[in-house]
């Protein structure tokens, strides 16, 4: 049976409400989307027992989205890999439990390649395998050896 759904939209965006059918019966799911310029830069949806709990769920996230409380940092959307891995690695550092010499080490050779230099929302898995490759073809230079 198709999913029907209910649907909102504001701006940029929207929520859905769809009935599933499975063998414990009835579930809904609830599912939060906002779209720049025919990019998905917002993806959230939730399974509920009943639908006015579904419709709860979603127009409050889709108030958050819409006022930007409470939810990723939607600043960080449309910035390169770089400027992500530092923001991540200076809020990890004055966090209880910073990055260990290793992970630090691995952030900032990322960033280092060409691969740090792409927008974050336009990352495919390609460039990520290009990367992996690229990184296996470099001969490692373990510390304390020449």
């Amino acid at each position: 049976m198709p999913a029907q759904g209910i649907k909102k939209a504001s701006e940029m965006a929207h929520y859905t409400v769809s009935k599933r059918e499975n063998k414990k019966g009835n579930t809904y799911l609830a599912r939060v989307r906002e779209k720049s310029k025919g990019v998905v830069v917002f993806s959230k949806s939730k399974s509920f027992h009943t639908k006015s709990a579904a419709l709860k769920w979603a127009k409050q996230t889709l108030h958050k989205v819409e006022h930007n409380t409470e939810l990723a940092s939607f600043d960080l959307v449309d910035c390169t890999l770089t400027e992500l891995i530092q923001s991540y690695i200076e809020k990890k550092q004055a966090s209880d439990k910073p990055l260990c010499r290793t992970a630090l080490y691995s952030y900032k050779q990322i960033s280092s390649c060409k691969l740090g230099k792409l927008t974050v929302s336009r990352i495919t898995s390609r460039d990520i395998v290009d990367f992996a490759i690229e990184r296996r073809s470099q001969p490692s230079n373990p510390s304390g050896r020449v």
